[in-house]
């Protein structure tokens, strides 16, 4: 098991056969993270697009991944961060009672070009074409169109009978997870 509390983001490979249980996993590079001023804090989300991991750590971490043993934060975002989704040249970024949509056409200047208020706390977002699908709890899931990513608005929502936490999407379908729901699973044709 490899385990370091200094670092927010460890960058590992899996070297074997297609068997769990004969991974080889080697670590290949560490990246402290740094919130509010502190120089540790608690990593608790990562998307990647291209040479960049987007890390949720307080604020939004931009870390260049290219060199996998020398990894560099390149940009420091936002605060209150709670999940981060990435598509194209945008991340989609939960904090709070916001969702943030973010330009990250230059991973270096990342810069907000629109939000919406979710109106409650959101814990998680997943991003599927023109829609962001922001986890929002006992409420469920709201359904945000980001086709405008200068203004984003409500589309839909998603009733849930327990918390909502994730959303996973394979074709036409998305797979929505909640706990405590009696469903657990629902999978809608969207």
């Amino acid at each position: 098991m490899i385990r370091n509390t200094d670092f927010g983001l460890l960058l590992m490979v899996m070297v074997g056969p297609a068997h769990a249980e004969d991974l080889d996993l080697q670590l290949v590079g560490t990246s402290p993270v740094f919130t509010e001023g502190f120089q540790r804090g608690w990593a608790t989300g990562v998307a990647f697009q291209g040479d960049h991991a987007y890390v949720v750590a307080g604020s939004l971490q931009i870390i260049d991944v290219s060199n996998r043993t020398e990894l560099r934060r390149v940009a420091t975002f936002g605060s209150g961060a709670d999940a981060v989704a990435v598509s194209g040249d945008y991340a989609y970024m939960v904090a709070g009672v916001s969702l943030e949509v973010i330009d990250i056409s230059n991973p270096a200047n990342p810069r907000q070009v629109g939000s919406y208020e979710t109106g409650r706390r959101a814990n998680n977002v997943t991003v599927s074409g023109d829609y962001a699908y922001v986890s929002q709890g006992a409420v469920g899931w709201q359904v945000i169109d980001v086709s405008d990513p200068a203004n984003p608005r409500l589309s839909s929502s998603i009733a849930s009978d327990g918390t909502a936490r994730d959303v996973a999407f394979a074709g036409d379908y998305g797979y929505f997870v909640s706990a405590n729901d009696r469903f657990g699973l629902r999978v809608i044709n969207v």
